[in-house]
């Protein structure tokens, strides 16, 4: 899933979009929000706001080669096993917006 670090006085939706546009070449028309994941390791702590991309232009494309082999699109119902723990947690606030919109990786 696309991410990164928020910039200088930059709003979230205007860093969702950023990197969006950054890692796979599209651009964010509607973004949805999710909720938040709370990642906490021994050696970090991310905070990831998590958003839902309901309407994007352009052509996805790997801009980051280095970073990310490919870019695969996947149903909700058939998702591979090797996802990111805060990722996982993202994808899971969204299929199951009845339990919150906090989710904490302790």
């Amino acid at each position: 899933m696309p991410g990164g670090r928020l910039e200088l006085k930059e709003t979230l939706i205007e860093s969702a979009k950023r990197e969006l546009k950054e890692e796979t070449g599209l651009d964010a028309e509607q973004l949805t929000y999710i909720g938040v994941v709370r990642d906490l390791q021994e050696s970090y702590n991310f905070i990831h706001f998590a958003y839902f991309c309901t309407s994007y232009s352009g052509t996805l494309e790997t801009t980051e080669p280095e970073k990310c082999e490919g870019w695969e699109w996947h149903s909700l119902s058939s998702l591979p096993q090797d996802i990111l723990p805060g990722h996982l947690a993202a994808i899971n606030l969204y299929k199951y917006p009845e339990n919150g919109s906090l989710y904490e990786l302790l």
